[in-house]
């Protein structure tokens, strides 16, 4: 008779199945989505700039999230953000202030923000002439095309900085970032090789699905067959893997809880 399959490993085998099936579908879907909204940026052509103080989320943000506007970036509010997780830096970006032509030089009004890696300066300073990548006096014109973005982990850095700063954001304020290299470039269609991740993901994950419902299908074959003997023996085993099951689980819990208690003490050194 074949052994029987532990309970536990083929649940395990069927909902990992399961999660890995369902993110690669979930990322195949984003990536799809995605190359059709660049696919219909580039048809409807670059929108027209539009000055940051007329700006509205409902009609000028375009399809990819695509923005065009201008106005004029204070160089006095030139940031740098780093977001840490723990002791090590897990991003960092150049952070400029939008301000709208008309608004004085001293405005604490913010219409937008500008977020850029270093790489993405030169972008940035064809969109901006003068710019400075450091803090510096005076404001220069800048007309910027790139995307509405909303960068996790970055946008409280970006509200405490302007707040320390005592600027304000206006009712429409958006985070963008400029296009990398260019708008063509940028919105260009994926390369197949984009695909091979979901796809290679899904078929693993239908993989370890069939192989899970095989093993729980086998495991109802053999135990149809079982005596009443055979049956109160495994039944005896059942409720033994569950009572160990339980106290792993509760270990486990007890491990999170001190590792987080770890982390808090440690980031509070």
């Amino acid at each position: 008779m074949a052994a029987l399959t532990r309970k536990t490993t083929w649940q395990t085998i069927l909902i990992l199945g399961l999660l890995i099936a369902a993110g690669s579908a979930y990322l195949l879907f984003a990536l799809v989505g995605g190359n059709g909204e660049n696919a219909r940026a580039l048809e409807a052509g670059q929108p027209a700039p539009v000055a940051i103080e007329t700006f509205t989320k409902a009609k000028d943000i375009h399809f990819a999230r695509e923005v065009h506007v201008s106005g004029r970036i204070n160089q006095e509010h030139t940031y740098e953000l780093v977001e840490r997780d723990g002791t090590s830096i897990r991003q960092t970006r150049h952070m400029f202030v939008l301000f709208a032509e008309s608004d004085p030089e001293d405005s604490k009004v913010a219409r937008a923000v500008i977020l850029i890696d270093e790489g993405q300066f030169a972008s940035l300073q064809a969109q901006a002439p003068g710019l400075s990548l450091s803090t510096a006096p005076g404001s220069v014109d800048a007309v910027v095309n790139g995307r509405y973005e909303w960068i996790a982990g970055l946008s409280g850095l970006a509200k405490d900085a302007l707040e320390k700063d005592g600027l304000s954001m206006a009712p429409e304020f958006i985070f963008i970032e400029p296009w990398s290299r260019n708008r063509e470039a940028d919105l260009a269609p994926l390369t197949p090789e984009v695909y091979y991740i979901p796809a290679v993901g899904g078929a693993i994950g239908l993989i370890l699905l069939s192989l899970g419902e095989f093993l729980r299908r086998r495991n109802a074959r053999i135990i149809a067959g079982f005596s009443s003997e055979q049956m109160s023996l495994y039944r005896a085993g059942e409720a033994a893997e569950k009572e160990r099951l339980a106290k792993s689980r509760k270990r486990a819990l007890l491990y999170f809880l001190a590792a987080a208690a770890l982390a808090i003490w440690l980031s509070n050194r």
